[in-house]
């Protein structure tokens, strides 16, 4: 008897052991670094906020909604990378394991010039996104297109052009033949010219893109020359630049629908997109979120270019974010099911399927170094067909 009761101790201990094992892993795993509590602390703060006020706010419109995801191994902004043989090979991968996801639908950012005949690889260009279309439709997938210019001079791109020796009205004229190739080529569902005024102007130094009028102008111009076919054709805002480019834009530009990228999150920011939802809905329009993504900003650092800043974006490897990031997009889900959304494409779809466990190491690196470690680590979970805690839960969100 005093031995078995031994055993049962020994075998008790063995279990409490493996147990307080297993939750100090899991605490280790979300513990938050101290360099970036303050700031997970008040995203934290923000986020219920906003999820109290969306639990309130009176519903515009509800519609079938569908969830579709950024396709970032077809980015344009990877250059003449696009042109490997094992280009197409890891958008047919990343395809498939999006439909393990469970999205209906992808965004595809084509920007000038690379279906321009400007990019000495034009052909080869249009070649390999013709690839890609077939390989969307061939699985049933809704196609938008995002297009705008490449981030030429940044961390963020291969692909270089100096728009100072492309006069605007030049660009305008190469822009409107790119645009109409993508609609004929391409053929998308969607086709978004333009979210972000401020990138817009940042990256070519278009002054005339930077105000409403400029901006508004030059949409109206494009769009009245496209021969749309069967393609959605639109334009909008990002949420960080107010409603004054929205505005305009429903009024003066016959879209067929409004596109919108939100960044970052806070009361303010919902009430814009609110006030977005009432725009396009006056105007008996579609509103979609072709972008969007849990923006990871202190409050007190100011950002002067939203969609070009490395060291905010570099921040979103890491996997203690996760709990965060899954608040995120229930709340964008249940705004674009109270305002009347009809699709939404979160940007950084990788981080479905992995994030990396945060090591100072990671933090001395640089943006590109980080970029290429995730990518790695994407790259297995590709292959293994896994997908992270975000995943699993942006895949409930599908399925409900």
């Amino acid at each position: 008897m005093a031995g078995r009761v031994k055993l049962i101790t020994i075998i008790g201990v063995v279990i409490v052991m493996i147990i307080l094992g297993i939750g100090l892993k899991v605490f280790s795993e979300k513990r938050i670094p101290l360099e970036y509590k303050s700031l997970y602390n008040y995203l934290e703060i923000q986020l219920k906020e906003v999820s109290n006020y969306t639990t309130q706010a009176s519903t515009i419109k509800t519609n079938a909604i569908v969830y579709g995801a950024e396709l970032l191994t077809a980015n344009s902004n990877r250059g003449d990378d696009l042109l490997e043989d094992s280009a197409i090979e890891g958008v047919k991968l990343e395809l498939d394991n999006m439909q393990n996801l469970g999205v209906k639908g992808v965004t595809v950012t084509i920007a000038y010039p690379l279906l321009h005949s400007r990019n000495p690889n034009f052909e080869k260009m249009l070649k390999f996104y013709k690839q890609v279309s077939q390989e969307i439709k061939n699985r049933n997938l809704t196609l938008v297109v995002e297009t705008g210019v490449v981030f030429s001079g940044t961390s963020f791109s291969t692909y270089t052009i100096d728009f100072s020796r492309i006069p605007f009205d030049e660009y305008k004229k190469e822009a409107k033949v790119m645009y109409q190739t993508i609609i004929d080529e391409i053929k998308p569902d969607y086709f978004d010219l333009g979210t972000e005024a401020d990138t817009y102007a940042n990256l070519t130094g278009y002054t005339q893109l930077k105000d409403v009028a400029g901006f508004v102008g030059f949409m109206e111009e494009i769009i009245a020359g496209l021969n749309k076919q069967s393609t959605k054709v639109g334009a909008g805002s990002a949420t960080w630049l107010g409603t004054k480019f929205a505005q305009s834009l429903v009024e003066n530009v016959p879209l067929d629908f409004l596109s919108v990228h939100i960044y970052p999150i806070n009361l303010e920011i919902v009430k814009t997109f609110e006030k977005f939802a009432e725009l396009a809905h006056s105007q008996n329009i579609p509103i979609i979120v072709d972008e969007t993504w849990l923006y990871k900003a202190r409050a007190n650092e100011t950002v002067e270019n939203v969609a070009a800043t490395t060291d905010i974006f570099k921040r979103d490897v890491y996997s203690f974010w996760q709990p965060l990031d899954e608040m995120y997009f229930q709340i964008i889900v249940n705004l674009c099911k109270k305002f009347g959304c009809t699709f939404i494409s979160p940007f950084w779809s990788k981080y479905f399927f992995s994030y990396l466990t945060y090591k100072p190491m990671i933090e001395s690196l640089s943006y590109s170094e980080v970029v290429s470690l995730s990518n790695k680590s994407v790259v297995d979970s590709f292959m293994h067909k896994k997908l992270s805690s975000l995943g699993q839960a942006y895949q409930k969100l599908i399925r409900q």
